[in-house]
């Protein structure tokens, strides 16, 4: 019971910020894109990482998929390796992990996987999460 009063007491306290335009978790949806379940990870012909959240993986060079992490990966922005749980081939979404190795870093879970089906779609995935379009307004 302490604890729930606690939580209570520390939102009468501490107002929440409204947030206009996109809110952090809206960075990371992409409605106009197809999400899927997993991809063949044997066909993977390199990576590149977005920011500390998120990253392609490329397939071909007209096919990639936009991975996005339950969690931010901070050493993932620092390094030239990462690793990605799988299972027979597969890397699944809310199954596998990504992990940067000797980095002592934590690992996190894949929260989604989107197919990103041509050059000009990765484009305009990798613009909208790097974009700052947040604006604290109001206490509410």
């Amino acid at each position: 019971m302490k604890y729930i009063s606690v939580i209570l007491l520390s939102l009468i306290i501490f107002p929440a910020k409204a947030i206009l335009a996109v809110s952090v978790d809206d960075k990371y949806r992409f409605d106009n894109l197809e999400e899927v379940s997993s991809y063949l990870n044997w066909r993977v012909s390199g990576w590149s990482v977005i920011d500390s959240r998120s990253l392609i993986v490329n397939i071909s060079r007209s096919k990639s998929y936009l991975v996005i992490l339950a969690h931010d990966l901070p050493a993932m922005r620092y390094t030239d390796q990462i690793k990605i749980t799988s299972m027979n081939s597969r890397v699944r979404s809310k199954i596998d992990r990504v992990y940067v190795p000797n980095q002592n870093s934590r690992s996190t879970n894949i929260f989604a996987i989107y197919l990103l089906p041509d050059r000009t779609t990765r484009q305009d995935a990798r613009k909208k999460i790097l974009s700052d379009n947040f604006e604290i307004i109001e206490d509410i």
